[in-house]
């Protein structure tokens, strides 16, 4: 029997009983394949008998045996499946097992099936089988009268890519029904094939406005180069629409012929065709355009033209957007920093800077909100620092000299953003600094470079500042993540603010620091809840099997994120010790508790849980009978195997939900059986 071969089964198949071909042979997952190869060269007598032996092993099973059977007598092999009591949506999740044509009409006709959820399953199965033997039987289905029923079909076969389709597909794209068309686009642009170009292509040529728009806009996201010249010849046509369409897909397809004609319409009297021409060039990377787009910008006719280019991203464009930072329009200068911000120009650094300087506000009203154009600026240094640190450092710790705080502030918030130690002396002075917004900008700054230098300053300055600001320099201290300020946060946790205990618990969480463990413990009795909760969160991190005992006692608080802040304690740390506490929480009445403990209980692999998960699969919460799926097919025992068929063989939760009970046991007991490699469990009397 360890021989698994084909010519050695079917030697043995005419003198076994039938027990011993289900218990012996059948259930052993090695077998399958061969079986499933010896099926075609039985003759219909034998290979209806061994369906029917199948079946009776794994429904599973029995469905692909079903399917390898000769073509002649495959309905027949079929109507043993058929024969099953068993839901519909159950039904079809069998189907998928095989890719004979037997299953695959059956599939095709519950697409025409009256409930959606049948549909759409049909659907999903017919997609992963991914055969194109279903391909004829969909065609046909294009004609039904359900417009919801068709989109399935078009959208399958985009899906399928069935080049066969095509000439089916093509007259969707002149449906009445906008959601119908735009499937088709879809479906088309999955195929792309030269079939369908080139009936696209003809498409361009319709009276009709909308077939033709949507011939457009599909070949612009295939970036067909065949479509090229008839794309450029729409740029002549009387309709302002037709136009647009055509130099948004001339854009997509980046083609460098159009750049004349592109440049031209830069000229155009409708706004809505400029700005078109304008997003085609920089797509299209079109130096040639520099100049005009240029002098659109400076004129305010286009301030998409900053954004074009910025994305041809060459030196001249640059230049070109640097000098627009001094013009007179302020609009102009905020289109450009905004620009250069995209295209991350190292060489805008200092310019960007000046601006900065000179959209402050004066000495003399330094109380004054900032100009539009500094946000610009600043965003824009934001954006190239990040991948010039080098040259943004000296510039910006020079601008930390100035006496406007606008700037000071500004200049400490990106030296933050360089995350370089080299900015970290001069930021660590500004700890002093007599301003609160440059003090807390300085310490963001510092939590952002990580600098544990900081760490001192930081601490005096937190125990200096006034109630309303010393959390904002709390959670730059914690973003350090340094052993150094364990001893301060745990002094913190006794502070008056019940926010800066529950800061410091979390921050002790996050460092997993055993010596605060007693500390955390008793803040579980804190008088503010979300302290408690807080600290509930810090033990499951440092996983304290010591708090496990007070955690449990606040599975009974009256503030539900308390209680499931313990949960998640518990669930983390994974005691055995916790496992009867977490069995009982399968019977909490909270979905989102009951999907965690299923997940953790899985984790653990406790058979003590099975029967708990078991019930689980009966919630009406698709997430949690999806987790106690899950958890079953971890804890891959015997033990779920019998659970789960005994399961299966209960009508009454067949039936329930239309199957999608049984879908979700189904999905457990396959992979628990890939696992110990055997279908079923042998019944006591054989």
């Amino acid at each position: 029997m360890s021989n698994y071969s084909v010519e050695g089964l079917l030697q043995k198949i005419p003198n076994l009983t039938d027990e011993e071909l289900q218990w012996d042979y059948f259930n052993d997952l090695k077998w399958t394949q061969p079986a499933a190869s010896m099926m075609a060269l039985l003759d219909k007598d034998l290979a209806l008998r061994v369906v029917r032996l199948a079946l009776q092993v794994d429904w599973q099973l029995g469905v692909r045996l079903a399917g390898e059977v000769k073509k002649e007598y495959g309905e027949e092999a079929f109507s043993l499946v058929d024969s099953l009591e068993i839901p519909v949506l159950l039904k079809i999740r069998l189907l998928g097992k095989s890719k004979s044509l037997a299953a695959i009409s059956r599939l095709i006709k519950l697409l025409e099936h009256k409930k959606s959820v049948v549909r759409y399953r049909a659907a999903e199965v017919l997609e992963e089988i991914k055969s194109e033997a279903a391909i004829p039987g969909l065609i046909k289905l294009l004609q039904h009268k359900n417009v919801s029923i068709v989109k399935k079909v078009i959208n399958l076969l985009g899906k399928l890519q069935a080049e066969s389709a095509i000439g089916k597909l093509i007259p969707f794209l002149e449906h009445q029904n906008l959601s119908v068309r735009q499937t088709a686009i879809n479906a088309l642009l999955k195929i792309e094939s030269a079939t369908a170009i080139t009936q696209l292509i003809k498409l361009l040529d319709s009276e009709d406005l909308s077939i033709c728009i949507n011939a457009i806009s599909v070949l612009g996201e295939i970036q067909s180069q065949r479509a090229i010249p008839k794309l450029i010849g729409l740029l002549d046509s009387q309709e302002d629409s037709i136009i647009i369409k055509s130099i948004s897909a001339l854009g997509e397809i980046k083609s460098e012929v159009a750049i004349p004609k592109l440049i031209k319409l830069l000229d155009a009297e409708n706004r809505n065709v400029v700005e078109s021409a304008v997003s085609a060039l920089g797509k299209i990377k079109a130096q040639a355009a520099i100049p005009l787009l240029v002098k659109l910008l400076r004129e305010g006719r286009s301030w998409g033209a900053a954004s074009a280019l910025a994305e041809i991203k060459s030196f001249l464009g640059d230049r070109s957007l640097i000098k627009l930072l001094q013009y007179d329009d302020y609009n102009v200068r905020e289109c450009a920093a905004k620009a250069l911000g995209e295209a991350k120009s190292s060489a805008a650094i200092l310019p960007l800077i000046r601006l900065l300087v000179y959209a402050s506000p004066s000495r003399n009203n330094c109380l004054a909100a900032p100009a539009s154009e500094y946000r610009f600026a600043e965003s824009a240094l934001e954006k190239i620092i990040s991948s010039a640190t080098v040259f943004s450092i000296p510039p910006l710790i020079k601008l930390l000299e100035y006496e406007n705080h606008y700037l000071r502030c500004s200049a400490a918030s990106l030296l933050g953003k360089t995350k370089s130690e080299l900015a970290a002396s001069k930021l660590i002075s500004l700890l002093d600094d007599k301003d609160e917004g440059v003090r807390l900008s300085a310490a963001s700054a510092l939590g952002e470079i990580k600098s544990s230098a900081a760490i001192p300053g930081l601490i005096k300055l937190f125990d200096s500042e006034k109630d309303d600001v010393r959390v904002d320099v709390l959670l730059a201290i914690l973003k350090i993540k340094s052993s150094a300020v364990i001893p301060k946060l745990i002094s913190l946790l006794e502070d008056e603010d019940f926010y800066v205990r529950a800061t410091a618990a979390q921050a002790l969480g996050k460092i997993k620091s055993s010596c605060a463990i007693g500390k955390l413990i008793s803040l579980l009795e804190d008088e503010d809840y979300y302290v408690q909760a807080t600290a509930a969160q810090a033990l499951g991190k440092i996983k304290s099997e010591v708090a496990i005992e007070k955690l449990i006692s606040l599975l009974d608080s009256e503030h539900p994120s308390v209680r499931f802040s313990a949960v998640s304690a518990l669930l983390s740390i994974k005691s055995e010790s916790t496992i009867p506490i977490l069995i009982s929480l399968l019977n909490s009445e909270d979905s989102s508790v009951l999907s965690s403990v299923a997940s953790t209980l899985g984790d653990i692999k406790s058979e003590l849980a099975i029967p708990g998960l078991i019930k689980l699969l009966y919630s009406e919460k698709s997430d949690v009978r999806e987790s106690a799926a899950n958890a079953l097919m971890k804890i891959q025992s015997e033990t779920v195997i019998v659970h789960l068929i005994q399961l299966l063989k209960n009508r009454e939760f067949l039936q329930a939900k239309n199957g999608e009970y049984g879908w979700n046991a189904l999905n457990a007991l396959q992979a628990v059986q890939k696992h110990l490699g055997y279908y079923n469990y042998k019944p006591a009397s054989i």
